[in-house]
């Protein structure tokens, strides 16, 4: 599983397998936007290491999250490692996503 994530890594679109019409789109740069049935609800930064990713939204710079992703064929799911935020948690931690096709 780890050397398969290493491949695909976390960039492009996921949709959420938990809420329908959550989707997440990861681009290269480091930027990622999470969207609620096709509107923008949220955008900020992340950077990954291994399995574990470290997210961060340009107004809550304080509140940075830290998940484990595991990996299992074009899913992903979300591990809180730390996340003071209870509602991004609530929401993120074992969360599940697709990757979509482009």
């Amino acid at each position: 599983m780890a050397c398969r994530q290493q491949e695909q890594g976390i960039q492009g679109k996921w949709n959420s397998l938990h809420s329908e019409g959550f989707t997440l789109y990861f681009r290269e740069d480091g930027t990622v936007d999470a969207f609620d049935n096709g509107k923008s609800f949220s955008s900020g930064f992340y950077k990954t290491s291994g399995d574990t990713i470290i997210v961060y939204e340009p107004n809550l710079q304080a509140y940075p999250a830290v998940y484990t992703l595991q990996f299992k064929g074009d899913k992903v799911t979300w591990h809180v490692v730390s996340d003071t935020l209870s509602g991004r948690r609530k929401a993120m931690d074992g969360s599940a996503f697709k990757r979509m096709n482009d």
